[in-house]
């Protein structure tokens, strides 16, 4: 037996073990004339940002469809050094930025993402119950997302370069159709769960505008119709995406916008994008993006990103 299939063999006997996707290292040009300068481009997360796609599959994550972008746009040689690793909590992101101060220290743009595993791991926790109104496990998730985020954050802030483009990614909600379907009690998941990622998101976000970073609304992406599908003169992923000049320091404004247009909250399976054309921004685990959900976070990233 080869060496593959004693790895394969090992993760099946490890529960939750995902060998699909881990660090990778490229050189990204322009697809359309030449470069005239390099950048060093850095990313943290897990799973979302290692593009993984199955046991033993790889493919361009949002990270990578973005650095491609951001080589088109201004001409780049990007130096891509991805540093996500599938099923990572937010604790083992956090130890990963804090191994990793000389890549930091040289890069360009740095962005990061995770606490997706601590919130699906809470979230396993509710299966089968007849009652979802303990709010314990997934609080828990919330507040070690919130402390190793800031761990990674501060360890960031405090290596990188004064001229370093920080860009933190915020959680999409990756189960919406599901979890709607799961009534215990008198609510249901979706009920129980919303609260929290909304908690989470904001105060993610808030952390990152505190620091002088950029924030990609990934919920607004992931889970909102790129037209005003509600028909009240707003395109609907602009009525819920949060932004630092409404939400910074007021998590109650961003809360209270989202409960008004809850309504426009969708299955990332059942995207609609700007030309009104239905799109599947997920895979078939319902969980990670598909190549056009990753597409479409890549196309957030860059619209924060100067020209270099």
């Amino acid at each position: 037996m080869n060496a593959r299939w004693y790895l394969v063999l090992f993760c099946i006997a490890a529960t939750g073990c995902d060998p699909g996707a881990g660090p990778e290292r490229r050189t990204l040009t322009p697809r359309q004339g030449s470069y005239s300068e390099i950048r060093n481009y850095v990313s943290f997360g897990d799973s979302i940002v290692a593009g993984y796609c199955g046991w033993y599959c790889q493919e361009d994550s949002y990270a990578v469809h973005m650095g491609q972008g951001l080589a088109d746009r201004d001409s780049l040689r990007i130096e891509y050094f991805g540093r996500g690793e599938s099923g990572a909590t937010m604790e083992e992101i956090a130890d990963e930025v804090a191994a990793n101060h000389e890549l930091i220290a040289s890069a360009d743009l740095i962005t990061v993402e995770g606490c997706g595993n601590d919130y699906l791991d809470a979230r396993d926790t509710y299966k089968g119950q007849a009652d979802c109104t303990d709010g314990k496990p997934i609080a828990k998730a919330l507040e070690t997302c919130k402390a190793n985020m800031t761990r990674a954050l501060d360890e960031i802030k405090a290596v990188a370069k004064p001229n370093a483009s920080v860009v933190v990614m915020t959680l999409y909600y990756p189960t919406v159709a599901e979890d709607k379907k799961h009534n215990c009690g008198s609510a249901s998941h979706f009920d129980l769960f919303l609260p929290f990622l909304l908690q989470s998101n904001w105060w993610t976000c808030n952390e990152a505008w505190q620091r002088g970073y950029q924030c990609v609304d990934a919920m607004s992406v992931m889970n909102a119709a790129d037209i005003d599908a509600d028909a009240n003169l707003i395109v609907d992923s602009e009525q819920i995406r949060m932004k630092a000049a409404l939400d910074k320091d007021s998590m109650p404004t961003y809360q209270a916008r989202i409960a008004d247009n809850r309504s426009v909250l969708a299955d990332g399976h059942a995207k609609i994008d700007a030309d009104a054309v239905p799109d599947d921004y997920l895979q078939s685990d319902s969980k990670h993006p598909s190549q056009q959900g990753h597409a479409g976070l890549a196309a957030a990233h860059l619209a924060l990103i100067p020209s270099q």
